[in-house]
């Protein structure tokens, strides 16, 4: 596949497809543009549904229920349902090339579910949570799979398969977006982290995109390279040179 193809290149040994197998998983290959269509119990439900154990509860109402609450938290300003929805979206433009998408899918409904702006282990915790609620429900290696992709999103360690690139580069690509949707998410995030002080936030902002911009490649995988990177390097080196005019470093 595409990403394998790229996790070769950068030395890394391809993961073969996980032992586990959802049945009738959906290639959507049009986005759905209304969010609340995307966000949708019934698409939930199915995703849920397909990958539970047989006879195992596949009532999902009350999970979904309490992600779209989590999502809609009122001090959420970037990681909310707008950037749920942003996900999803990417995904069903991928799904071709993504190896299982259902863990991916999966991944995605829980990566954020929980924030705290002043943590460091949002995405451990967030595994967490897919652990509690998923016990009895998943095979372990599912469980397994989809945690360990959740806490890729931390963005310091690079993949170790073909879904993990693809978590990392769908979970960063609104920083290939136009500049106006870029700038209005760096603020949704300055939003977000108002307890910080500006010296520290923007110093880790600068920290943080100085390490994207050091790599070969800031997306993983072909499909998000070749769509998002010149845009994200262009909107780096704008925001950062901002950053910098104000008098951080």
């Amino acid at each position: 596949m595409e990403g394998q193809n790229h996790l070769r290149a950068n030395g890394h040994t391809p993961v073969h497809a996980p032992a586990y197998v959802c049945e009738g998983t959906n290639k959507m290959s049009s986005i759905i543009p209304d969010s609340e269509s995307m966000l949708g119990k019934e698409r939930f439900e199915a995703l849920w549904r397909r990958c539970s154990l047989p006879n195992a509860n596949a009532n999902a109402t009350q999970v979904w229920d309490n992600l779209v609450t989590r999502y809609s938290e009122k001090h959420r300003h970037y990681h909310n349902r707008k950037h749920l929805v942003f996900c999803l979206q990417l995904l069903d433009t991928a799904a071709s090339f993504v190896e299982d998408e259902s863990a991916l899918e999966m991944a995605i409904w829980f990566h954020d579910a929980v924030f705290e702006p002043m943590a460091k282990d949002n995405e451990e915790r967030s595994a967490a949570l897919f652990k509690i609620v998923g016990k009895n429900h998943f095979a372990p290696s599912f469980i397994d799979t989809v945690s360990n992709i959740i806490v890729a999103t931390k963005h310091i360690n690079d993949p170790k398969h073909n879904n993990e690139a693809y978590m990392l580069d769908i979970d960063l690509a609104s920083i290939g977006l136009p500049w106006p949707h870029f700038r209005q998410d760096c603020d949704d995030l300055r939003a977000e982290s108002s307890g910080i002080p500006d010296t520290n936030f923007y110093s880790g902002k600068l920290k943080f995109f100085d390490a994207l911009v050091k790599r070969p490649r800031m997306y993983y995988t072909d499909y998000f390279f070749t769509r998002y990177e010149d845009k994200a390097r262009e909107n780096i080196q704008r925001y950062t040179s901002w950053i910098k005019e104000q008098g951080y470093h």
